[in-house]
């Protein structure tokens, strides 16, 4: 729980739209530093043989509209590029690549102040191409004027960007005081940074900037990957009659990866800060592993506050780490949140909550009309924090959020919804949110997009019935049927053939059961003449067809209940060319997870619910889990006796535990009332993660044991291989 303000934002056509043919009007500049180049500063830098060096030429230039700059690829530089200038919606500046190679790459000498790229009130700018590392800030856009418009950044690399955290620049010296002058209003370093100040208020009705397109960023080994920071946030002193929330407007995010981002540093906040925005979109993007140094004031992979009119979709939030900080959430509606739409996402694996929604800034605070809705929530809440875990988190309750919280499908060791330090749901709606049978059979598409082994797969058809498959690109990370353009399938978004094709994802079922279907279908370009998707099994309708317009960005449900599958059954989510499928790509993530059978559980919330018994282990139930140390190399707790467990239900043995000890393997052991005898051949192990920091589940298919047969009559656990502390959090028999 912080002291920050944070935002995000809904979508205008605008923004979506396919960008216009960049205007040649202007005058193109080279830049080429590489040997045999023939450079020189001293020269016009308009002739790709006669280019300019470095960046010396641009930093007086004030750029008109249709000039752009082009940097050479396989080229490098260790020097900030300056850019200024005001293009047009017609004639934008444009910084891009030219030549052959990798992208042209800006690495500077990791310093705290190092800025890579400083764009000053840009105003239709496009950069595209480049990558940048070794900086204190990576690419930052800084306004101090308002009513800038169109800005658009795709196709960027930012590594290795870190320094900066609260303004503070001398770590790992003594700590310094906040002061956004120290570092031009940087708060915490970030890869892509706008930020910015003004020196008087200004009304509701201005902004800095609207129309920001941020397509295809990658950000890795950074303190943050992207940030609409503004010095950690401009509040109600600066705007007349607001909260900030129309600072930065009509916002789209698609195709970000933020991925394995922290310290070291002072301290690491969050991965993507939205602070200061209204009217905006993300999608089709990850944010997983982030946030990976502990911070006073607490991490999230996602920070919004001060944010209007957010729609977040098909994307994926996943594995804030455990550091000791607060929060350790995947999604974090921190402060003064309204409309804030997180649609059909995986949520899983973080330390603490999937989502928190907090309410601790003070009476005047707010966080409003809210939706959470079709999302898959599994497994958060694994660092086993007693106030931060869950699906979703409700804490303190200085005033009343309000929203609706539906149709989510949920597999959470540590519980769906939870309220702690004062904090309810009385404000939300809660209907249609399904369990699932377990963790491990739940899954998201675009989690395991060109995995092998696992049950999905790609297909395509040209009359709906006969289905082939797809063919992997590993280089373009992409399936196609060949070299034509269509169709193509990538990790959240699909496009169908020309005429009355269709393209399909599919899912098999590893087993028989009931499962649940979530999907949100909406066009990732505005334009075409739209789409048809449907659902069939075996080949039958199940759900749909529906019509997806061409402008559709607001997105369309595609959801089942209770669908009966028996193993090998295939499932496939159909998209089908209404004739031109040119500008008709979709994104569309179904997620599937199989509905509860029946169980035997152990939870271990009132005592040790009979698992008394126990070898080379010592210790007591507390706190809602089994608190053991294991004294050698062979510790073992037995279960209850006198089960009557019919092994054909129940195939499956699921420990959740924290292993502390050195040791890497477990095992199971069992009898039954035909076989009552402890021997080796009834065991079955399994590899088990040695010092593990975080609550695992282990699951441990004890069905395709040839003795598990007729009754059991019991089992025991044998957690770890060597000595030292064990926490099982709980144990239990599955279908």
């Amino acid at each position: 729980m912080r002291r920050m303000f944070a935002v995000a934002v809904v979508v205008l056509s605008v923004v979506l739209a396919p960008l216009p043919a960049t205007a040649r009007a202007g005058t193109t500049y080279y830049i080429d530093n590489r040997a045999g180049s023939n450079c020189a500063n001293g020269g016009a830098g308009t002739s790709p043989s006669a280019p300019w060096c470095d960046f010396g030429p641009v930093e007086p230039k004030i750029f008109d509209p249709g000039d752009r700059v082009l940097l050479a690829r396989g080229a490098t530089w260790n020097q900030m590029l300056y850019l200024r200038g005001t293009g047009t919606a017609a004639a934008p500046i444009v910084l891009d690549a030219y030549g052959s190679g990798p992208r042209p790459h800006i690495r500077r000498d990791g310093k705290p102040l190092d800025r890579a790229v400083l764009m000053l009130n840009p105003t239709h700018w496009r950069v595209s191409n480049v990558d940048i590392s070794n900086a204190g800030t990576g690419l930052m856009v800084f306004y101090n004027t308002l009513g800038n418009e169109g800005l658009t950044l795709t196709d960027i690399s930012v590594r290795d960007i870190r320094g900066i955290h609260h303004t503070d620049t001398a770590w790992p010296g003594p700590a310094q005081p906040i002061d956004c002058g120290r570092t031009n209003h940087v708060y915490n370093s970030a890869g892509i940074e706008v930020t910015g100040d003004f020196a008087h208020k200004f009304g509701t009705d201005k902004y800095a900037v609207k129309g920001v397109l941020l397509r295809n960023i990658e950000a890795t080994g950074s303190l943050a990957g992207v940030s609409f920071d503004w010095c950690n946030g401009l509040a109600a002193q600066h705007v007349l009659g607001g909260d900030g929330s129309t600072l930065v407007r009509e916002v789209v995010m698609d195709g970000l990866n933020l991925h394995d981002n922290g310290g070291p540093a002072r301290g690491c906040d969050d991965t993507l800060r939205l602070v200061n925005l209204r009217d905006a979109l993300i999608m089709n993007s990850v944010v997983r592993a982030g946030a990976a140094c502990r911070s006073e004031t607490g991490t999230a992979g996602v920070f919004i506050g001060r944010v209007a009119d957010l729609q977040v979709v098909n994307s994926i939030f996943a594995d804030t780490p455990r550091t000791g900080s607060v929060d350790e959430t995947g999604f974090d509606y921190e402060t003064a949140t309204e409309r804030v739409h997180l649609r059909n996402s995986l949520i899983s694996g973080n330390s603490g909550p999937g989502v928190s929604v907090l309410a601790h800034h003070g009476t005047d605070d707010r966080s409003l009309d809210h939706q959470i809705t079709g999302n898959l929530f599994v497994d958060n809440g694994r660092g086993n924090d007693r106030v931060h875990k869950g699906g979703i988190a409700r804490l303190v309750s200085n005033h009343k959020p309000t929203g609706v919280i539906a149709g989510n499908l949920h597999a959470e060791p540590t519980g769906f919804l939870h309220a702690e330090s004062g904090g309810n749901f009385d404000g939300f709606r809660i209907s249609g949110n399904r369990q699932l049978n377990s963790t491990a059979e739940a899954t998201y598409a675009a989690a395991a997009f060109g995995v092998p082994g696992s049950p999905w797969g790609h297909q395509h058809s040209a009359d709906g019935k006969q289905w082939q498959d797809l063919r992997y690109d590993a280089a373009a990370k992409e399936f196609r049927a060949g070299t034509a353009p269509r169709p193509v399938i990538k990790q959240f978004t699909q496009t169908a053939e020309e005429g009355s094709a269709w393209s399909a994802r599919t899912w098999t079922a590893p087993k028989d059961g009931s499962v649940h279907l979530r999907g949100r279908v909406l066009k990732t370009e505005l334009g075409g003449d739209g789409v048809v998707v449907r659902i069939t099994r075996n080949g039958q309708v199940i759900g749909g067809p529906l019509d997806i317009g061409p402008r559709e960005r607001d997105g369309v449900d595609v959801n089942l209940d209770d669908v009966p599958v028996r193993r090998g059954d295939v499932l496939r989510f159909e998209l089908g060319s209404k004739g031109d499928a040119a500008n008709d790509s979709v994104s569309w993530v179904p997620a599937v997870g199989y509905a509860p059978g029946p169980e035997v559980r152990w939870d271990f919330t009132n005592g040790r619910d009979g698992w008394d018994e126990a070898v080379q282990l010592t210790g007591k139930a507390e706190g809602g889990e089994l608190r053991l140390e294991a004294t050698g190399d062979d510790p073992a707790v037995y279960s209850p006796d006198g089960l009557g467990v019919d092994t054909r239900a129940l195939r499956f043995v699921e420990v959740r535990m924290r292993n502390e000890t050195a040791g890497t393997g477990m095992q199971v052991y069992f009898t039954t009332d035909a076989d009552q005898k402890w021997a080796d051949d009834k065991q079955i192990g399994a590899a088990a993660v040695a010092r593990d920091a975080y609550c695992t589940t282990y699951r441990i298919d004890v069905g395709a044991h040839p003795k598990w047969t007729g009754t059991l009559k019991r089992f025991r656990v044998d957690p770890a291989n060597a000595p030292g502390p064990v926490k099982i959090d709980s144990i239990r028999l599955v279908g």
